[in-house]
């Protein structure tokens, strides 16, 4: 398999063998069966079609061309297409008079739709033909550590629960701490693939092509998270093609980025390949000050996962939020963490909460407090989870650094 600049003058980009399925999503994020409809236009069979969905279709003169044409001059089993996320690959099959696109010659090459082919004295029109499925708002409030009632939210539930049990790689989108991580993470849980077969690779990890053979390795069976990927350096990115070119074998790839990553590849700051393989299918999760129906039950469900379940927040906090919502659920968090630290307590433990030394400072017996609360959480959180840091990150809603961070604070890690 091959990744690199075809010479049509308008910067195509070669790919061979990443065929990704025939479900995915459109430009406005609905949920379709990716189809091609394959047109003659002009030759001795002008007016012949032919529908291109799963796996790959031949044309030529053969009896087992999905388009059969009459032209003398295309070969028997002269081009070959395969359906993708972004368009459709176009393999030349070693035909006698070639196969032309735009005036330019194609051995294999990957063309946006729409496009059109020129074989022998034959065009055909290749267009998106793609069936919308009807993805209904779903009836969950939550998928795995997310919660939400908005529609953008429940709508996302829907898209998740078509796409969790498939092999399509789904790209998640969102600003910072919007919960894109914790999404993919409970889109592996449901997907019916090994439960501990779970690895991530950041901007932090070995991003050589030897690191990421690696980890595609140790996630055999199971799902490799790329996190980030628009912090990714061009190097990084260009290391993943050259070891997905070479064979992923059964592993799932979910990614998620900040960045609306069309930007990056219209720039040049991103394979525009890679984008599309890994964009099969997109997720994007809107900041909550989009959607503010979501607060509610983002309060009572971080103040349950604190032990607060009976918690009445205070008049404060709700001020807070009614002035300016925070741009994410992770921000909110933290305003919960610290109006309960703040707030009236449940019965502490002595061995956890010890009171505050007489001759401390406001500043300083508020701190041991807050201390105190952590590590009896945290040490609550990782007895549930086993030590597993990452199952004990997607509870608390916690990135796994952030989590990792405060382990070695309070002496657990």
């Amino acid at each position: 398999m091959s990744l690199r600049p075809l010479r049509l003058g308008l910067g195509v980009d070669t790919l061979s063998g990443w065929v990704t399925g025939t479900v995915g999503t459109n430009a406005e994020g609905q949920l379709v069966t990716l189809r091609a409809r394959l047109r003659v236009v002009a030759g001795p069979d002008q007016g012949q079609e032919a529908i291109l969905e799963v796996g790959t279709a031949t044309i030529g003169t053969g009896r087992d061309a999905a388009l059969r044409l009459t032209d003398r001059s295309v070969s028997r089993r002269h081009v070959e297409l395969a359906l993708l996320a972004g368009g459709a690959r176009v393999r030349d099959l070693g035909s006698r008079n070639g196969t032309f696109s735009r005036g330019a010659r194609i051995d294999v090459a990957t063309l946006p739709l729409p496009f059109e082919l020129r074989v022998g004295s034959t065009r055909v029109e290749v267009i998106a033909a793609d069936v919308p499925v009807a993805t209904p708002v779903s009836e969950r409030t939550s998928f795995g550590a997310l919660v939400g009632r908005s529609v953008e939210m429940r709508r996302a539930f829907a898209l998740l629960e078509r796409l969790a049990a498939t092999d399509t790689p789904i790209l998640f989108g969102g600003p910072e701490g919007v919960g894109t991580t914790a999404l993919a993470a409970a889109t592996h849980h449901a997907s019916g693939r090994t439960v501990d077969r779970l690895y991530y690779l950041d901007r932090t990890r070995d991003l050589s092509r030897a690191g990421i053979d690696a980890a595609l390795a140790a996630a055999a069976g199971g799902t490799l998270i790329l996190e980030q990927l628009d912090a990714w350096p061009r190097t990084a990115t260009d290391a993943l093609v050259a070891a997905l070119d070479a064979g992923r074998g059964d592993v799932r790839l979910l990614s998620t980025a900040r960045e609306d990553l069309r930007h990056a590849v219209e720039e040049g700051r991103f394979p525009r390949p890679l984008y599309f393989f890994l964009g099969s299918a997109r997720v994007w999760l809107p900041p909550l000050s989009e959607r503010p129906e979501d607060v509610t039950a983002l309060l009572q469900a971080f103040a349950q996962s604190l032990g607060r379940s009976d918690v009445e927040l205070p008049v404060e906090l709700v001020q807070r939020i009614g002035q300016g919502l925070p741009g994410n659920a992770r921000q909110l968090r933290g305003l919960v963490e610290a109006a309960l630290s703040e707030g009236p307590a449940p019965a502490p433990s002595p061995a956890r909460s010890p009171a505050p030394a007489a001759d401390a400072s406001f500043h300083d017996a508020k701190q041991q407090v807050v201390d105190a609360f952590e590590r009896g959480y945290l040490e609550d959180l990782m007895a549930r989870h086993d030590g597993v840091v990452l199952h004990a990150a997607e509870e608390a809603g916690l990135g796994r650094n952030h989590l990792a961070r405060l382990l070695r604070k309070h002496g657990l890690k």
